[in-house]
């Protein structure tokens, strides 16, 4: 009900619910398992986030720092920690788990979008647009990273020379996959 209430954008009637769901939680003696109570808490911060509270969602995020939640949790807490430092502007520590995010779940393009998204607004336009690459990388697409890395290599960087290095080093690594691609009748 929490759900389709929040689906509906029906915030009051949501914010009710998950009351009623945080309440379960809070009294509950060892009926509810680990996952359930972790999904109540993704959904507290779910909804913190729609509604623009969050300070309160960073406040929740922080009980996951030394009590991780159950593994099939982990891809959405991630995703959820970079949307509300992102929001924060809490450079620093969105930087640290997405760059553990994206050693997690290479092939992942949202974490890859949203580094990019950081760095655009950090004024750093190279780098975003390196992470762009990547993120078309994860889903196989090898013209637009090709694309995005020529742009990228264009453009002034703050880390400037090991940015260059890696985006030279990407940019030969797919004309030489591409090439292997290509038919010798043409």
């Amino acid at each position: 009900e929490f759900w389709n209430a929040f689906s509906d954008e029906k915030y009051t009637e949501a914010g009710f619910l998950l009351e009623e769901l945080k309440e379960l939680k809070n009294n509950s003696s060892g009926s509810l398992n680990e996952a359930i109570q972790d999904i109540i808490f993704i959904s507290e911060i779910k909804f913190f986030l729609k509604t623009g509270k969050l300070n309160e969602a960073y406040f929740l995020l922080r009980r996951f720092d030394q009590d991780a939640p159950v593994e099939w949790l982990m891809r959405e807490l991630n995703r959820l920690r970079l949307r509300v430092l992102y929001s924060l502007g809490k450079v620093k520590e969105f930087d640290l788990i997405a760059r553990k995010a994206v050693k997690l779940y290479p092939k992942d393009d949202w974490f890859w979008k949203k580094r990019a998204s950081m760095e655009f607004q950090k004024g750093n336009a190279a780098k975003g647009h390196f992470f762009v690459a990547k993120g078309f990388l994860a889903i196989g697409n090898e013209v637009g990273a090709i694309e995005q890395l020529t742009l990228a290599g264009s453009l002034e960087s703050k880390q400037q020379k090991i940015l260059k290095l890696k985006i030279e080093a990407e940019l030969d690594r797919l004309r030489r996959s591409m090439s292997s691609y290509r038919s010798p009748l043409g």
